[in-house]
């Protein structure tokens, strides 16, 4: 388990990655594991009941990192994708564009159909580390790229800064198929981004680590 999160009715929902042939599947978009390592996605009801449980992955490894609901009580999860075959519905990229990208998944509340899923990534290594979603539904990522041609849109910061990370951040609509924002966020050093939070207003908190000396200020 990697990422949980609560709805203001207090099922729990959690991500995480297994190589499970048996974990407990119910009202599964993906009930059999493909591949070694499998995202999985998880509702509990406020008992600890299991409400839904599913597989998500393709014939690699992939994994889940982070996880959201909005208040519709669809379930967004992101995560690293090796696999070139995961399931995608409405996405902005279709297939990855190298060995290592993160994927955006988001499900309806009964967690048994694909809304959106994606691939994001460049000709690099990404890793995402944490979502957030606004209560108009847009979607919020961070992590870390070594791509210089990660996707960007409307950026604080267009080129990557050197270094053999950068930490990023993006928005995506609340439908999965286009990218507000997306912009590098780092210097000629490594910086990387672990937690985002948004507010009540759209504004994105972003922390993580930097050694970069011309980091952004």
């Amino acid at each position: 388990g990697t990422g949980i999160t609560l709805d203001a009715a207090g099922n729990a929902y959690i991500t995480g990655f297994t190589n499970s042939t048996n974990f407990p599947v119910k009202n599964a978009l993906q009930a059999t594991k493909n591949g070694d390592y499998n995202a999985f996605v998880v509702k509990l009801g406020p008992g600890g009941t299991l409400q839904t449980s599913t597989l998500f992955g393709g014939s690699n490894s992939d994994y889940g990192s982070s996880i959201a609901v909005d208040s519709a009580g669809n379930i967004i999860v992101a995560g690293i994708a090796t696999s070139a075959n995961l399931p995608t519905a409405n996405a902005i990229q279709t297939a990855p564009k190298d060995l290592v990208d993160l994927f955006v998944t988001k499900l309806d509340s009964a967690g048994s159909r694909l809304v959106f899923s994606t691939y994001l990534g460049g000709q690099g290594i990404e890793g995402v580390s944490s979502i957030a979603v606004d209560s108009a539904g847009n979607v919020y990522l961070t992590g870390l790229t070594s791509s210089i041609n990660f996707p960007t849109m409307n950026p604080l910061q267009s080129a990557h800064g050197g270094g053999a990370f950068d930490a990023f951040v993006t928005k995506l609509n609340p439908a999965g198929s286009a990218v507000i924002y997306s912009t590098y966020l780092g210097g000629s050093g490594e910086d990387r981004a672990f937690r985002i939070a948004v507010d009540a207003t759209g504004n994105a908190y972003v922390a993580g680590d930097t050694d970069s000396t011309n980091f952004p200020l």
